[in-house]
């Protein structure tokens, strides 16, 4: 029986550990410090009680039972599995890389950790390991796409990267009831970035904890059976918002980004406007938070920038300031999917 997965990641750097609902996401810093609570919470675990009725004990036994693993897992090397304390297991496709990890692995970033309790599950249920790691990276891209909602543009978990042991291969640590088994296989190879990861504060997760936001998105999230269709589309949108901004050339993340935003207006219900431009204005200040006129920007992003774009010219050409114009059209996509978040939340009022 499967009971948790391990996953690591890579281009986002935090501060430290910190719980996501019954998930948790760990740094290399929480092998010294332990698994402890933020010390500016007085009772972090009576707080979540609170909000979801959960036994405190409870839940953390759930963040404690990942820790000894994830432990083990980060101070041995993968030339010693079999040769430890700790049962490590592989299936033939994963021993097959095993001897280049080592050599070529990729330090990560941190790793996200999450109970997979419910057999019907489509990890649990996955018919081989291919299919079961290709879940599990899912899963975890999922978790990494709801930060991008709820941490906003205050932090940039755009270029996250889920998985990568090495450069060309990606995997996850499964537990069983006696066991670890990694399952690894062969991937595009991951394009390193030169940027320093962006820093997730402590002051954020406390944020975190307390934004309306979270406690509203943080149980469809980890569902895994989800099948709203309006929240499917919000996690679909925010996964599509993160990726867009891997992308290499500038051109092809703005023309992601509008694609994007336009897509999420043609989706979004009670838009009182007709044209698109106005719709995608009216939907993203849905999501703005204060009282902001969207229309001008939008209007000059779609026709000074967005139609030419579309036509082979390149930000150059147009002699327009393609890190602005990123900007801008990034912020839009962002709070339109905000604002189909805030339709969504209404709607489940009424």
């Amino acid at each position: 029986m499967i009971r948790y997965v391990i996953v690591p990641f890579h281009g986002l750097s935090l501060e430290r550990h910190f719980s996501f609902y019954s998930a948790a996401l760990f740094t290399a810093a929480s092998l010294d410090e332990g698994l402890c609570f933020d010390e500016e919470d007085e009772n972090p675990m009576r707080e979540l009680e609170i909000w979801y009725g959960l036994e405190t004990a409870t839940l953390s036994g759930v963040h404690f039972k990942y820790f000894d693993p994830f432990k083990a897992i980060a101070e041995t090397p993968f030339r010693e599995y079999g040769q430890t304390e700790v049962i490590f297991k592989f299936d033939e496709q994963t021993s097959a890389l095993m001897n280049g990890l080592d050599a070529f692995h990729l330090a990560p970033s941190g790793y996200i950790a999450f109970e997979v309790e419910d057999e019907t599950s489509m990890i649990s249920q996955a018919c081989d390991n291919d299919a079961r790691l290709t879940e599990i990276l899912r899963y975890a891209e999922k978790i990494l796409d709801t930060l991008c909602l709820v941490l906003g543009r205050k932090q940039d978990v755009g270029r996250c990267d889920v998985g990568y042991l090495s450069r060309n291969v990606v995997g996850a640590w499964v537990g069983r009831d006696e066991s670890i088994e990694l399952i690894a296989r062969s991937a595009a190879p991951l394009r390193l970035s030169d940027s320093i990861a962006p820093l997730v504060r402590a002051s954020h997760i406390r944020y975190l904890r307390w934004s309306y936001e979270y406690r509203e998105i943080v149980t469809p999230c980890l569902d895994f059976h989800l099948e709203d269709k309006a929240w499917l589309a919000i996690f679909e949108a925010l996964h599509r918002w993160r990726h867009a901004k891997r992308l290499e050339s500038d051109e092809a993340r703005f023309l992601a980004f509008l694609r994007l935003a336009e897509d999420l207006s043609r989706q979004a219900h009670s838009l009182e406007k007709e044209t698109l431009i106005e719709r995608v204005a009216e939907l993203a200040e849905w999501g703005a938070f204060e009282e902001e006129s969207l229309e001008t920007i939008a209007s000059e992003l779609w026709r000074n920038v967005g139609e030419s774009l579309r036509n082979g010219k390149t930000f150059a050409e147009l002699g327009r300031d393609a890190t602005k114009d990123l900007a801008a059209i990034e912020d839009i996509a962002h709070k339109e999917i905000l604002g189909l978040y805030q339709q969504k939340l209404s709607d489940d009022l009424l």
